[in-house]
């Protein structure tokens, strides 16, 4: 079926994220876990020159070891390796892990270690999902270095979705870990090399600065949709300004969709938080789907089958404390991708309908009580 591609002023993203879309970059959609975890250490495998990650979970593991494996070898030849860990979310590498890749070379720093002199610091983390090789390759998304995104003989990889770069965005992406790493805003030099058709914008976004929120950016995306919004978020708590903006565009005729988690769900607060949203999202107009099979981890935001938002922002209040980040890219062939995906898994989903709503007097209250707590998801 042929797709409209209504004209889109893409200036409010621009201003969010301080610089011009960069054009003639290559983007490509993985997924599976095992298919992008492949990838990534396929690419990290032949790094030459430099390798630089940030990542909210690496873990002791299947995946944890096999990426440790990769990067130590990688820095014993001379290959420059930086980690930039969540010290929060990455609380399963053990000590032993740590002491190999710093002793293999490899320079590793835990982003904001608790404090018990600043406890209000501890709010704030790095979520941000971001593998760079040789300034050519980046990975973007919201996957850890976690074996429940691998998968198992018995349990399916947790669904997430992973976009490969290469082009002059990659110095963008290069600039935004440059910053998290020294804390100050850093810049590194510009290249042309063109490598494909898409235009693509970072989004980094970060409590220090309030230049992107989490919150600015779905409201710019929201409000831009003419056609149709459909998303895959595990959290998806819009705030009271998002949700008018989502009841808004329903009623100028948007078709605005919703992909999350179900009873594969790996937290139950996580599911009975979302739930506790549902009777206000439908009476809005917004059509939700519980994913069945597997835990939904995914970030991804696509509209008019022309533009996509993809990254590690969930749709909560956690994200506007979090370092985030977000590729917008502007490509009618790959957001079209993202929908043909994006309808493959509403075939494994369950639509959410009032009858859904009915629970027992444990569910409700579940509910409320997830209700409450759901701004320090």
């Amino acid at each position: 079926m042929a797709r409209s591609h209504p004209v889109h002023d893409l200036g409010p993203f621009e201003a969010l994220a301080g610089m011009p879309f960069t054009a003639g970059n290559r983007v490509e959609m993985i997924r599976p876990g095992p298919v992008y975890f492949r990838r990534i250490l396929e690419v990290l495998e032949h790094a030459t020159s430099n390798v630089a990650i940030e990542v909210y979970a690496v873990w002791d593991g299947v995946i944890g070891g096999a990426l440790i494996d990769v990067l130590c070898d990688r820095a014993s030849i001379g290959v420059s390796v930086r980690i930039l860990a969540d010290a929060i979310g990455s609380r399963m590498l053990s000590a032993k892990s740590r002491d190999r890749l710093r002793q293999s070379g490899v320079d590793l720093q835990m982003y904001n270690p608790l404090s018990v002199w600043h406890p209000h610091r501890g709010f704030r983390r790095t979520h941000r999902k971001i593998v760079i090789a040789d300034d050519q390759l980046a990975f973007v998304g919201g996957f850890n270095f976690v074996d429940t995104f691998l998968g198992s003989p018995v349990d399916e990889p947790w669904l997430e979705c992973v976009v490969e770069v290469e082009g002059p965005i990659v110095i963008q992406i290069r600039s935004a870990f440059e910053t998290a790493w020294t804390g100050d805003v850093n810049t590194v030099p510009a290249t042309s090399e063109m490598r494909g058709a898409s235009r693509v914008l970072a989004l980094n976004s970060s409590p220090e600065n309030g230049q992107c929120t989490v919150s600015d950016m779905y409201a710019a995306f929201v409000d831009c949709s003419k056609l149709r919004l459909w998303m895959w978020n595990p959290f998806f708590l819009p705030n009271q300004d998002l949700m008018q903006r989502l009841e808004a565009a329903v009623r100028r005729g948007v078709d605005i969709r919703a992909i999350v988690p179900g009873r594969a769900a790996a937290y139950p607060v996580l599911l009975h938080a979302n739930r506790n949203r549902y009777r206000t999202l439908l009476n809005c107009g917004i059509r939700i789907f519980e994913f069945e099979p597997a835990m939904l981890h995914a970030k991804v935001a696509v509209a008019d089958s022309r533009l996509t938002l993809i990254g590690s922002a969930n749709l909560d209040a956690r994200s506007n404390l979090n370092e985030e980040f977000t590729l917008m890219i502007d490509d009618a062939d790959f957001a079209t991708s993202c929908e043909a995906a994006y309808v493959g898994d509403l075939a494994q989903s369950r639509e959410v309908t009032d009858p859904l709503l009915r629970r027992g007097a444990g569910d409700r209250a579940y509910q409320a009580l997830a209700g409450i707590v759901e701004r320090f998801l």
